[in-house]
């Protein structure tokens, strides 16, 4: 039984010769033998393997074939450490009594298992290799380009594994992040497997359930908590990279998932902030992502314009001209290619692996951090902070307007993020009454900004809607500045 340890890297096509340049030039590397891999996996029909959290596949590379069992194991960002078993066999099929026993659930009737055994996809790529000897340690890396294939349809294999064979997977980050520099890739969370069973229809759509904050605890020292945070926010990202690119995904949707990935790269650099580790190069690796990301607020405004205007536009002429300007403009932003112009940016992968380098850091203990103060001082400190901020931007004795209210938009919304990040440490009652009337602000602000996006469009349709628009924006202004004010009267949570 092997424990392995390997991050896996995403990459284009288009950048696989410059991957294969980098390795053979790369000093201290050596060039393996290409390998020709085909693999079948296998489960049951009712991919009783799957819900044990194993994977089972059988590996051909020329004359000599070999099954692999993966328990249940640890993926976090591009990291993955899972026990596997590895046993040469010489037919096409498992064999599962060549396993150790111990591996399997109690009670578990591995012949029956056997017997319901089918293939349901199966994977073949080449794999170029290559030995890395980096600060004593000795990685193998390998490029996997092919395809994942099932009833028909087919999958893109374009991705690289660092595995450590010896030393600390400190040299697997570093080795990354020089690749990082050279050309755009991106953490790989999904395995071949996950993938192949997606493409088989053996899995259910990706759900990301709404957080209402992240899971921290009052005993947590700094270095658990922001392990914890940064994990949940890398996790997220990934996940919510792989739902914008599920096909069954209407555009009204993509927003809402852009909205929320731009939401976690904002509090991933708030995090850093706060800890203290946000230097400049991932200062500007955060400035370079978050402006790629610019089209997200064009993307809002016309998503806002759409879910009002069946109440806003309802009793006007030409309504449906307006609504069909407002879909065609959000279709022309073409969310698809954007997550592909992201990829491409190398800021993306090059802040990922840092991440991720960090996270590793934290786990080995190699990030100084003054666990002496309880984590819910240093929170409160936070709170108190942003508290004051909000507090300085919107003072309660002046009246402000349309203009004032989008001005602040996401200074309320990075408020909001801190009690996120940290509001479990708090009483939920206490918190949600708090925070309620500053989400519903800040919903009020979207609206505000969806009635300009309407009088926009209706401009360029020629049509005057400003008179019934004005109407609802003084309603709504008026409402949201009792809101405020009242809002600016309550007791925080955290006092």
């Amino acid at each position: 039984m092997n424990a392995e340890i390997e991050l896996k890297l995403f990459c284009l096509a288009e950048n696989v010769q410059k991957i294969i340049d980098f390795f053979e030039q790369y000093p201290t590397s050596e060039t393996q033998s290409p390998k020709q891999l085909y693999n079948a996996y296998f489960d049951t029909a009712n991919l009783q393997l799957r819900k044990w959290d194993m994977g089972l596949r059988v590996r051909r590379n020329g004359d000599h074939t070999e099954q692999t069992i993966k328990t249940a194991g640890q993926v976090v960002g591009g990291l993955h450490s899972r026990p596997e078993y590895n046993i040469d066999i010489t037919g096409k099929q498992p064999q599962l009594n060549l396993f150790p026993s111990h591996i399997w659930p109690a009670s578990t009737d591995v012949e029956a298992l056997q017997s319901e055994l089918v293939c349901l996809f199966d994977t073949d790529f080449n794999r170029r290799c290559w030995h890395v000897h980096i600060n004593e340690c000795l990685i193998e890396v390998a490029l996997d380009i092919g395809q994942i294939k099932s009833n028909g349809l087919s999958d893109e294999i374009c991705e690289i594994e660092f595995e450590l064979f010896a030393g600390s997977a400190a040299g697997l980050m570093q080795l990354a992040q020089t690749l990082a520099k050279v050309v755009p890739v991106r953490l790989g969370k999904a395995s071949k497997a996950q993938r192949g069973y997606q493409l088989a229809g053996q899995s259910e759509p990706i759900k990301l359930p709404i957080l209402d904050c992240i899971e921290l605890h009052a005993n947590q020292s700094l270095s658990s908590a922001l392990i914890t945070l940064l994990e949940t926010g890398l996790t997220r990202w990934q996940m919510l990279e792989q739902m914008l690119q599920q096909p069954e995904i209407d555009e009204l949707e993509k927003v809402q998932y852009w909205l929320r990935l731009r939401t976690w790269f904002r509090l991933l650099k708030a995090t850093l902030a706060q800890f203290d580790l946000i230097d400049k190069v991932i200062q500007q690796q955060f400035a370079e992502l978050l402006e790629q990301c610019d089209f997200i607020a064009s993307a809002e405004a016309l998503m806002q314009a759409l879910n009002t205007s069946d109440q806003v536009l309802q009793k006007l002429p030409h309504s449906e001209e307006i609504i069909a300007l407002a879909q065609h403009q959000l279709y022309c932003l073409d969310l698809d290619d954007k997550l592909q112009q992201l990829w491409r940016h190398p800021c993306y992968g090059q802040l990922q692996v840092s991440l991720m380098n960090l996270w590793w850091q934290l786990q080995q203990g190699g990030v100084a951090l003054d666990n002496h103060t309880k984590l819910i001082d240093f929170s409160q400190r936070l709170l108190v902070q942003s508290w004051q901020q909000l507090q300085e931007l919107m003072p309660s004795q002046q009246d402000f307007s349309v203009t004032d209210y989008l001005t602040i938009s996401d200074a309320l919304d990075d408020g909001l993020l801190v009690g996120f990040a940290y509001g479990s440490l708090y009483s939920d009652k206490g918190r949600q009454q708090f925070r309620a009337p500053w989400q519903d602000l800040l919903v009020g602000i979207h609206t505000l900004s969806s009635y300009q996006v309407l009088e926009q469009l209706a401009s360029e349709l020629e049509l005057d809607i400003g008179d019934h628009l004005v109407h609802r924006q003084q309603s709504l202004l008026f409402a949201m500045e009792h809101s405020r004010k009242s809002a600016l009267q309550n007791k925080p949570y955290w006092s």
